[in-house]
């Protein structure tokens, strides 16, 4: 009995752990939360771990550890928002490029892709520090610093992206259709529909609706 009891208490605790992550990425009071855990967060902090698992199983995702921006709101209204920025979105989705056509709902068009998630994955995978030699060959490079060869390749994949666009991941949308369904079976019918999401581009479109 007491190792039952021991084992619903470390639940709860990784629980209470996991929705304490979300209001801190979310920026409310926790006091905007119930104490115990209700269902709805339940199932949507659920949502949250399912997006991680599959996002960590991505070798190329291309800004890892940004999942820690995907989290969970409650407003004034009793409303759940799910807040998250758009690259989980558009690696989820895949991007045309404006050379080739990947069947995405999103392309680019006069706008390049941003640079600053291109350079945290090249220092992520130390690509500069590991591979000198194999980027920046000509001797004219010699004068360079590692930040101006970081910023000159992530220069030229910004562009290779912008022309060629990427195949999407496909871990986002089928997710949210499985949060949809667990609410309307767990909780009640129509549920899921009244979930909403907010995953902003710069420009502060919503991505997400864009489907």
């Amino acid at each position: 009995m007491a190792k039952n009891t021991a084992k619903g208490a470390s639940k709860k605790a990784q629980m209470n752990s996991l929705i304490d992550n979300m209001v801190a990425n979310a920026g409310t009071s926790k006091g905007t939360f119930t104490f115990n855990l209700n269902i709805v967060e339940a199932i949507i902090a659920e949502f949250i771990e399912w997006i991680k698992t599959d996002i960590n199983a991505v070798s190329e995702h291309v800004v890892t550890g940004s999942i820690g921006e995907l989290s969970v709101l409650v407003n004034n209204m009793n409303e759940y928002q799910i807040l998250g920025m758009e690259h989980l979105i558009y690696q989820s989705r895949g991007v045309n490029g404006t050379q080739e056509n990947h069947g995405s709902v999103h392309s680019y068009t006069n706008l390049k892709p941003p640079l600053a998630p291109v350079i945290a994955w090249i220092k992520e995978k130390q690509l500069i520090t590991r591979n000198n030699g194999k980027f920046f060959q000509d001797p004219v490079f010699e004068d360079m610093t590692d930040d101006d060869k970081i910023n000159a390749l992530a220069g030229a994949i910004r562009m290779s992206i912008y022309k060629k666009g990427y195949k999407g991941k496909g871990y986002w949308d089928k997710n949210v259709d499985r949060l949809k369904q667990e609410l309307n079976t767990r909780v009640k019918a129509n549920l899921g529909e009244q979930i909403k999401f907010y995953i902003f581009n710069q420009y502060g479109d919503n991505v997400h609706k864009k489907k």
